[in-house]
């Protein structure tokens, strides 16, 4: 029995030190559960294109966006420890149409950051130009959004060769959805009369959005508007009359910037002052629009109802 007893005991200790040996060897070898996915670090300027980058790496990658949630990122400016994350990160992905001119090459000079290691996703998704200065809100544009996924998806698998399926097939399943949101936004934006389609804003950021859904832009086309600047007193009262000849009767209020531009304008026109677009930040949890996805399609629903 008391035989019986030790052998038993020897069997498991013998069980349990082969298990071990089996973990610490695949470790060894780069199969083992601990090194089995390699994650690259990549950092963003937006964190709509955080969002295209989790998408496409899934769990191979570690996203960090410098824009945090329902920030205006014409005004954003970093943080000491923003530098040591670009420093430290594999890849780093900026909107690029001089929309982070203002701080991204201080910020990337601070961190001795190698430029083959920046990708600006602007320089080849074929902006909007206006007055000669490029647009940089392309992401309202799902289709255009579907180039910059597989720019992201290019750079990660050159990155890592070894997870370019991985990366293909993510990138495959995103731009079906991209490809979904498209035609859902067709059928919404197709109830509006073409007499309604009319977007009224305090912030040229809705260009992409109108141009790719027959939208006719009205009021804020002013030259400093892509940049987030507001209006002198001639651009505003230029501002109000086109509104007022136009005969619009909704300003659409952005949430990133600031609404007393808008609220002047609903004052001098008499339209109704409608808050809540998305167009520079995805917003935090409980919102309807922590994603991508999701923002575009709050803003479909709000931008429709309101004009109906």
């Amino acid at each position: 029995m008391r035989l019986s007893i030790i052998y038993r005991s020897m069997s498991r200790s013998i069980a349990v030190l082969v298990s071990a040996t089996a973990l610490v060897a695949a470790a060894c070898s780069g199969t083992g559960p601990a090194d089995e996915i390699a994650v690259l670090r990549v950092v963003t300027t937006s964190n709509i294109v955080a969002d295209w980058a989790r998408n496409v790496g899934g769990s191979r990658v570690e996203v960090f966006s410098l824009l945090p949630a329902q920030a205006d990122p014409h005004s954003f400016r970093p943080g000491a420890q923003d530098v040591t994350r670009v420093a430290d990160a594999d890849l780093v992905l900026s909107v690029g149409l001089s929309l982070e001119a203002e701080w991204l090459s201080k910020l990337l000079d601070s961190a001795s950051a190698d430029s083959n290691r920046v990708v600006a996703l602007g320089d080849s998704i074929d902006p909007i130009v206006v007055s000669g200065v490029e647009d940089p809100h392309f992401w309202l544009d799902p289709l255009r959004a579907k180039m910059a996924v597989l720019q992201i998806e290019d750079k990660l698998s050159e990155l890592d060769p070894d997870g370019a399926a991985h990366y293909r097939n993510d990138a495959g399943a995103y731009i079906a959805a991209l490809d979904e949101i498209q035609d859902w936004t067709l059928k919404q934006v197709a109830t509006l009369p073409v007499e309604r389609r009319l977007l009224a804003t305090t912030h040229d950021s809705l260009r992409y959005f109108a141009e790719t859904y027959g939208f006719t832009l009205v009021g804020a086309t002013f030259g400093g508007s892509m940049a987030g600047q507001e209006p002198s007193a001639e651009e505003m009262a230029r501002i109000v009359d086109t509104i007022i000849e136009a005969e619009v009767d909704t300003v659409f209020a952005e949430n990133a910037v600031n609404d007393r531009l808008a609220r002047t304008i609903a004052e001098e026109t008499g339209a109704v002052i409608i808050p809540g677009v998305r167009t520079g930040s995805l917003a935090g949890p409980g919102s309807g629009a922590e994603t991508y996805l999701s923002m575009l399609r709050s803003n479909v629903e709000l931008i429709v109802r309101s004009l109906q």
